[in-house]
């Protein structure tokens, strides 16, 4: 189902860049949809590296709560988010010089609290960019007549809803079980799209089920 809307998403994408380039009245409202995809990719960018460092410090945390299965969790989680943050700069060079563009502000430094905490606020951050974020800003993207863009978005919006809901899994299990131990001891990341996964091989395909990347290209997350 997914494949299918994103197909459509595409062709209609395609259909109002045609009439971009092929009707000067419209160059206005173009321009206008090129500013708007400009500042909603600059804005995830600072999501996902913000993300990124919290999870980071969320790693630290659960190591240091002897929570290490659930560190390594955060540790892929933090790996995700930069990996997606890269996808949108990359998305973004293509769109604009960046270097005409205002300085992006760095990540804020995150105190984290107990790791269930910590989990719940992980689950949140992603809920808010899959459910307010994201859909908003692929809506825009298949306005502005950008196949790439609403590609990019797409991917990291499936990918995050992936991570909220193995942040679920995992603080089901701790807050049961009060440890980690049940917890995958490895995780991987695809450098694609930035999903996660406990194993590779659970469908068969050996392969992202988001993107189709190979297992061999996954980053691995054991230490």
């Amino acid at each position: 189902m997914k494949r299918t809307v994103l197909s459509v998403a595409i062709v209609a994408t395609s259909l109002f860049a045609l009439s971009c380039k092929h009707n000067p009245k419209n160059q206005m409202a173009c321009n206008a949809q090129d500013s708007v995809m400009v500042e909603n990719i600059q804005y995830v960018i600072v999501a996902e590296e913000q993300s990124s460092a919290n999870n980071k410090a969320y790693s630290e945390k659960a190591a240091a709560e002897k929570h290490n299965n659930v560190a390594k969790l955060f540790t892929a989680k933090a790996k995700a988010d930069s990996l997606r943050a890269e996808k949108h700069k990359a998305v973004l060079a293509k769109m604009v010089d960046t270097t005409k563009l205002p300085a992006r502000p760095a990540p804020k430094k995150v105190v984290p609290k107990s790791t269930p905490e910590n989990l719940k606020q992980s689950i949140n951050d992603d809920e808010y960019q899959i459910t307010i974020v994201y859909p908003n800003y692929i809506e825009q993207a298949v306005l502005a007549g950008d196949s790439m863009v609403v590609t990019t978005l797409q991917w990291a919006a499936d990918a995050r809803a992936n991570d909220k809901n193995y942040g679920m899994a995992v603080l089901e299990t701790v807050s049961k079980n009060g440890n980690d131990t049940e917890v995958s001891e490895v995780w991987f990341v695809c450098p694609q799209c930035g999903s996660i996964a406990d194993s590779i091989s659970t469908s068969g395909t050996n392969s992202c089920g988001m993107c189709g990347v190979v297992e061999d290209d996954f980053i691995v997350v054991k230490n």
